[in-house]
């Protein structure tokens, strides 16, 4: 899986912040209008000086392709920059699948961010690929209390905007902070989220990669 757009990880935060707002121009929240038959998990960390990615695609037999993927951080963690921590191991993490997936879904935020550019829309724009984002943590904004029932959710808003959804995937579990990356809306990515997530309080495939992701790092 190939880029569409040329990847830039610039380490100064001021040129960062003016790549992000490029990207953003770009957004769309036009979603998928067929029914979803793959979907994978995207997750990353910054270790010291390197960055690690785990992508693990699902496919109606269950798991179909995986890659793990390491290299030198372009900077340290920044808040709200953090895709330019990660970026090259994404890259070549998703550089090493083969096989085509139609929703990817982020551990981390898509337009539940600052700028609107977290992760999950950082990198469905560069792919032009419809992305989700998952995080435990809220970048910006605020929500109400979410019923204690599989299904309920509230709207994640900063400032009257909705910007996500805090989402109960699991009854007795703390919400999940579902947010649409690119070329997703909010109601579809709350039901994708639904859909994926059936073992656990995280969607399959984004558990997947973080199970991954902690087992490549700790070999």
């Amino acid at each position: 899986m190939q880029p569409v757009l040329a990847a830039r990880f610039p380490a100064d935060s001021e040129a960062a912040a003016e790549e992000q707002r490029r990207l953003r121009a770009l957004l769309s929240v036009e979603a998928p209008r067929t029914p979803v038959a793959s979907w994978a998990g995207l997750a990353a960390q910054v270790v010291g000086t390197r960055c690690r990615a785990a992508v693990v695609i699902t496919g109606p037999e269950g798991r179909t392709d995986t890659c793990f993927a390491e290299a030198a951080a372009p900077a340290a963690y920044r808040p709200g920059l953090f895709a330019f921590a990660v970026g090259p191991a994404v890259l070549a993490a998703l550089g090493r699948i083969t096989q085509a997936t139609e929703v990817l879904f982020c551990l981390g935020h898509g337009m539940a961010h600052p700028q609107r550019l977290g992760l999950a829309a950082h990198v469905g724009v560069l792919y032009d690929l419809p992305t989700i984002g998952c995080a435990d943590r809220l970048l910006c904004g605020e929500f109400a209390s979410v019923p204690d029932q599989r299904g309920a959710w509230t709207p994640i808003t900063e400032q009257g905007e909705i910007v996500g959804a805090a989402v109960r995937t699991r009854r007795g579990a703390r919400p999940l902070l579902v947010s649409p990356g690119h070329r997703m809306n909010l109601e579809l990515a709350v039901s994708l989220t639904l859909a994926a997530a059936t073992e656990s309080r995280w969607p399959q495939p984004l558990r997947q990669a973080r199970h991954l992701l902690r087992q490549a790092g700790a070999a």
